[in-house]
């Protein structure tokens, strides 16, 4: 379920030329995200990636490891923390 959020947002924010997907860009991490009516929470604000003793964070804070990862976690993470559905990001800074 979780790669669909993927595909459905790379939809619905199209890029333009400049800044494609596809083109250049540097992976900065992913994080794992859910929104509740006052706005996003990471799943570091409830202190979930203490289930993972393994994961590795960067400078940024963002987990240090594949989209497919935060997926998993993702995953493993519902019904956790806040009320919310964990939802994986990739972030990406464009060059």
């Amino acid at each position: 379920m979780a790669t669909k959020y993927k595909e459905l947002l790379c939809d619905d924010f199209a890029m333009n030329n400049e800044c494609a997907y596809e083109n250049l860009y540097e992976h900065l991490g992913c994080d794992i995200i859910g929104w509740d009516i006052s706005g996003f929470h990471s799943f570091l604000c409830n202190s979930l990636q203490e289930n993972y003793p393994n994961l590795r964070l960067n400078k940024y804070g963002l987990i240090n490891e594949d989209y497919s990862v935060a997926e998993d976690i993702a995953m493993e993470i519902q019904g956790k923390g806040e009320p919310v559905e964990w939802i994986p990001v990739e972030i990406l800074l464009c060059n």
